[in-house]
């Protein structure tokens, strides 16, 4: 028997386009029910365990993200598989006026400040709370133009994988969970 699913069942989730591009998140915080359930389903995570991961939460919290998954099961399960696969999420929403791609040494400090300050909002407000702490010490480079990254052990071996699919594009390198390795190479 099916039934409706009222509306204010799970009041600490909320979709709001203001918040990680209206996908869900938990009340008060950016971070997504999708983060939450990974740590669930594909680490094994106990949800006491989540709650050290994220001290920020409560209890309740976390149970309340596990019971709108199995409410959204499809949609969630979409998430997790897009950010295990590197794809960004919602990558069309990424809105701002390209970087201009010529050579690198042709840069101005103005256009090399906004690459880095591009470069760093998209790991802070996209893939920050996506990739730590599971990937800290991995590399990402990172297409400031689309937002799509690409993960290696390497800077090296990011930059290969970046460079063969956009080889005339700038990229941003930052080192998962150490914010002090910040460079970009084209």
């Amino acid at each position: 028997m099916k039934y409706k699913i009222p509306e204010n069942r799970h009041p600490d989730v909320i979709r709001d386009s203001d918040v990680y591009q209206g996908i869900p998140t938990l009340l008060g915080t950016d971070i997504p029910v999708h983060t939450i359930v990974h740590y669930y389903k594909n680490e094994g995570y106990s949800p006491e365990e989540i709650l050290q991961q994220f001290p920020q939460l409560d209890l309740p919290q976390i149970h309340h993200a596990l019971a709108y998954y199995y409410d959204h099961k499809l949609e969630i399960d979409e998430e997790i598989a897009d950010e295990d696969n590197g794809k960004p999420i919602n990558q069309d929403k990424i809105e701002h006026e390209p970087i201009m791609q010529s050579n690198i040494l042709n840069l101005t400090h103005d256009s090399i400040c906004q690459l880095d300050e591009r470069g760093e909002s998209i790991y802070r407000e996209k893939l920050k709370h996506l990739l730590e702490p599971k990937y800290n010490g991995k590399f990402i480079a990172i297409e400031v133009n689309s937002g799509e990254f690409f993960m290696a052990d390497s800077v090296v071996q990011a930059w290969q994988k970046a460079k063969n699919k956009h080889p005339d594009k700038i990229f941003y390198f930052i080192k998962v969970g150490f914010p002090a390795v910040h460079k970009r190479t084209r």
